[in-house]
C-alpha cells in the first residue's frame, strides 16, 4: 500500500508541475492547450517520467498476484475445513427438520389465529304494569321517544351504553361489557320504576364459512348437480355437511356453505375446487354472526 501511495504522489506531482503554463496535463485536451514555452525536449522528458511511473505500476501489480506462501495457503485450507466440519452439519440438520414438516402442517401453522367474537350484552325494556290486570307492556316508538327515553337516560347517568334500538315495539339497550349491563340493570331497577328490565348475555353463534364459486359451466343447471360434483371430486367434502345455498345460472356463480374443517382443506389446496372439466378459484364471503337476542 505504501508503494502505491508513493506512485500516486509522484504522478500528482508530474501532473501539477511538469508542464509550463496555466493548465496541467490532466486539464489539457489537446496541443492547443499546451503553452508554446514547452519545447520538444521538455515534452520528451515529461513522457519519459510518465513511462517510468507506468512501468513501476505494472511491476507493483505483478507482485500482488504472487501465490500465497505454503504456510499461509495451509492455514487458509485449515480454516475452510474447520468451517465445513462445524457449520455444514448444523445446516443439514436444520434443512432436514424443515423438510420433515409437511406443506399442510406448514400452511396450518401460518394461518392467522382467529380471535373469539365478543358476547352481546343487552337489556330489553318494557312497561311496568300498573296493576295485575295490565297485559300490554310493549313500548311504542312514540312512547319511547316522548316519555320513557328521558326517564331511562336520567337513570343511566354515568353508565356506558353502546347503543339503543327500538323496533316493532321492542326497546333494547346494548352494552360493551357485562359489568356495564349489570350496572345499568341496577340503576334502572332502583331509579326508573316506570319500566321493567330483562338483561341477557349471549355468545354469538358463528355460521359455517361460505364460499363463492364463479364461472360455472352451463352444464350445471341445478344446485343438486353442483353439490353432487363437489362431493365426488374434492378432498374433504364427501363426508362433510356441504350445502349449495345459492346458484345464479345466468351469472354463472354459486355460493356454498361448509364446515370450517372442510374450508381449511380447500385452503391447503390453494383455494381451488374441481367442478366439471374445470378447476375454480373460490373466494370467502363475509363471515356473519347470528344475533340470537333480537
Amino acid at each position: 500500500m505504501d508503494d502505491l501511495k508513493k506512485l500516486e504522489d509522484e504522478l500528482d506531482l508530474i501532473n501539477e508541475n511538469s508542464i509550463k503554463g496555466k493548465k496541467t496535463i490532466h486539464q489539457a485536451k489537446d496541443l492547443t492547450d499546451i503553452a508554446t514555452s514547452n519545447n520538444k525536449d521538455h515534452i520528451f522528458k515529461v513522457c519519459k517520467e510518465l513511462y517510468i511511473i507506468a512501468t513501476r505500476a505494472i511491476d507493483l501489480a505483478k507482485t500482488s498476484l504472487v501465490p500465497l506462501p505454503e504456510q499461509d495457503s495451509q492455514t487458509l485450507e485449515n480454516i475452510i475445513k474447520r468451517q465445513l466440519s462445524e457449520v455444514l452439519p448444523n445446516l443439514l440438520k436444520e434443512a432436514i427438520s424443515v423438510a420433515a414438516i409437511s406443506p399442510a402442517e406448514s400452511l396450518q401453522a401460518n394461518l392467522p389465529i382467529e380471535k373469539p367474537l365478543p358476547a352481546r350484552h343487552t337489556i330489553t325494556i318494557a312497561k311496568s304494569p300498573v296493576n295485575e290486570d295490565d297485559t300490554e307492556t310493549t313500548i311504542t316508538n312514540h312512547e319511547w321517544t316522548e316519555v320513557y327515553r328521558k326517564d331511562v337516560k336520567n337513570s343511566l347517568k354515568g353508565v356506558r351504553v353502546k347503543d339503543e334500538r327500538v323496533s316493532n315495539g321492542t326497546t333494547v339497550l346494548s352494552f360493551t361489557t357485562e359489568d356495564d349491563m349489570k350496572e345499568a340493570e341496577r340503576a334502572l331497577t332502583q331509579k326508573c320504576k316506570s319500566v321493567k328490565v330483562n338483561s341477557k348475555s349471549v355468545e354469538p353463534k358463528k355460521l359455517d364459512p361460505k364460499l363463492t364459486i364463479s364461472d360455472i359451466h352451463l352444464d350445471f343447471d341445478s344446485k343438486e348437480k353442483i353439490l353432487d360434483e363437489l362431493l365426488e371430486k374434492n378432498t374433504g367434502m364427501k363426508d362433510a355437511n356441504v350445502k349449495v345455498v345459492y346458484y345464479d345460472i345466468k351469472e354463472k356463480f354459486a355460493v356454498i356453505q361448509l364446515p370450517i374443517e372442510a374450508r381449511e382443506v380447500i385452503r391447503k389446496c390453494g383455494d381451488y375446487i374441481y367442478l366439471g372439466l374445470q378447476r375454480h378459484r373460490v373466494y370467502d364471503r363475509l363471515r356473519l354472526c347470528v344475533d340470537t337476542t333480537a
